[in-house]
């Protein structure tokens, strides 16, 4: 069987390679563009918002918070990955916690009357969630089959 196990936790080899590997890169876009949101937020996207009329001002406050809270669900998903990745045992509850199975995708056609910087920022988080999901979810297959193979054997 392809797996290594840590403190009871069973893991398969390719994954540990791109905790090892690529999460790094992961980790690092994800808190870039978080700090990126928060000083735009707090500088020149306040500034922005309030010289939009009244309906573009009330949309951006509300995807603000959207993004906001796309944003600390991934930045969740991510440090919960680190703490697998540093070996510190979680439970599969943890471990699945942190990605509700519905996140929603920023709906940035939607978004065209807002800064154009907020758009890009709103894209950013959109691609980083897709990446999120793509290796989220070939963990849980993973972790699946494992699971499987362990109860048949």
């Amino acid at each position: 069987m392809n797996q290594s196990s840590h403190r009871g936790e069973i893991v398969s080899l390719p994954y540990r390679r791109w905790l090892r590997d690529e999460f790094d890169a992961l980790f690092s876009e994800g808190m870039n563009l978080t700090n990126t949101v928060a000083e735009y937020l707090d500088g020149p996207g306040r500034q922005e918002s309030a010289t939009l009329p009244h309906r573009p001002r009330a949309m951006y406050k509300t995807e603000s918070g959207r993004l906001t809270t796309l944003l600390t669900e991934l930045m969740s998903w991510l440090f919960v990955q680190r703490a697998i990745k540093e070996y510190e045992k979680l439970s599969e509850f943890e471990k699945r916690k942190v990605l509700p199975g519905k996140l929603l995708r920023l709906n940035v056609v939607q978004m065209a009357a807002l800064p154009g910087d907020f758009l890009a920022l709103a894209q950013r988080a959109n691609e980083l969630l897709e990446k999120i999901l793509e290796v989220d979810a070939e963990y849980m297959q993973k972790n699946d089959a494992e699971t499987a193979l362990r109860a048949s054997g």
